[in-house]
């Protein structure tokens, strides 16, 4: 992070705490420019709109967007209905996560949330009736990177008559990454879990505590990973509307529920994650966290392996996620999922139609992925 990226990082923070702020009477053209696209990408750009449109620089045009995206939310909202009631009549218990969740429950408005898709989890028996389901209501399948292993989600997409894509992302267990994988089941967070009641008579999310346990986890998976920001696939780091995302739910708990929540990240293993997630938090927003709190979460105690994902590069996170699991053979079939990618997916991520080429493709794709893992490390 450059100078100037520090500073604008330190002026969305203060805005977003309700610092005032003192702007130039002349703001360079390109320095603005910057400024909006650093909110773009942290995705806080309608909470800035919201709470500083007349004090931030600008001609107005951001108002005028968050009104088109509130008129698209709203659009995004009755397919939500629509897809949960059918996946109801199909008898499918579903969870929604993640911004979505959060968007309907915390934030003052579901706009104020930015979110590239929609993220469900269910049962892993269930996996066939949702795909039947979604493909009655017009979803399709894109083409990604498969196997039993290598991701426990599913994406599936649709494009409304109004050209709105809907994106969802259907997860069978809490995260892709192996060490949190099992860290949440989905019977008890149903068994915790809290009605959505603005997303309709079937909507779910989870608790407070558990999701901001699955807030600190997601944080720190998407170090490494990819995500979408503007339908753009984004190298993994940090975004500032997790951390908000944070600042809100620690703002919404109470002292029990804190307390709660640190007790239960240590049973999980995750301890060092929230710990870390919520310093960033506080540092950023002052968000309102105990001493008592912090000390459960980054006192003495024991090491935890999900620590290493903190500061681990590409190379090293295989390896964390290689020792996570406990079987050699289960080891190897993660390596070759990584390294062998369904024949169906090569052909259509390439565009091309026979076999012949597949031997040369996967060696190209092997190259690639160590080339990147050695200068991202």
């Amino acid at each position: 992070m450059d100078n100037l990226e520090a500073s604008i990082d330190a002026t969305v923070c203060a805005l977003l705490r309700g610092d005032p702020v003192a702007w130039p009477a002349s703001l360079d053209a390109r320095l603005e420019e910057r400024l909006r696209d650093h909110a773009a990408y942290h995705g806080v750009g309608p909470l800035l709109v919201r709470e500083h449109s007349r004090t931030m620089p600008g001609d107005g045009d951001s108002g005028r967007s968050l009104k088109d995206d509130a008129a698209i939310e709203l659009v995004r909202k009755h397919e939500m209905v629509r897809v949960l009631d059918a996946l109801a009549r199909a008898r499918v218990t579903v969870l929604v996560l993640k911004g979505t969740a959060l968007a309907y429950s915390i934030y003052p408005a579901p706009v104020l949330r930015p979110r590239a898709d929609t993220d469900l989890l269910i049962r892993s028996g269930d996996r066939d009736s949702v795909a039947r389901t979604l493909e009655t209501l017009g979803y399709r399948i894109p083409n990604a990177v498969s196997g039993e292993l290598v991701s426990y989600q599913r994406g599936y997409t649709l494009r409304d008559r109004f050209d709105i894509d809907h994106v969802l992302d259907v997860h069978w267990r809490i995260s892709n990454a192996q060490l949190f994988s099992l860290a949440l089941d989905f019977d008890e967070l149903l068994s915790r879990s809290i009605q959505l009641p603005t997303l309709g008579a079937h909507a779910r999310g989870l608790s407070l505590v558990d999701a901001l346990l699955l807030a600190c986890m997601h944080r720190v998976h998407h170090f490494h990973s990819a995500y979408r920001v503007e339908n753009v696939s984004t190298p993994g780091r940090e975004r500032l509307i997790w951390l908000y995302d944070m600042h809100l739910l620690v703002n919404a708990m109470t002292r029990g529920e804190l307390m709660a929540f640190a007790r239960r990240a240590e049973e999980r293993g995750v301890r060092a994650v929230c710990g870390d997630g919520l310093e960033a938090a506080r540092r950023c927003f002052g968000t309102p966290i105990s001493e008592e709190v912090m000390h459960l979460l980054k006192g003495p105690g024991p090491c935890e392996a999900s620590a290493a994902q903190l500061c681990a590069g590409h190379a090293g996170r295989l390896l964390i996620e290689l020792r996570a699991l406990r079987r050699w053979r289960d080891r190897v079939a993660l390596l070759g999922e990584h390294l062998f990618p369904p024949p169906a997916y090569m052909r259509e991520k390439y565009a091309v139609s026979g076999r012949a080429w597949l031997p040369l493709l996967y060696l190209q794709r092997g190259i690639r992925g160590a080339w990147k893992r050695l200068h991202e490390s």
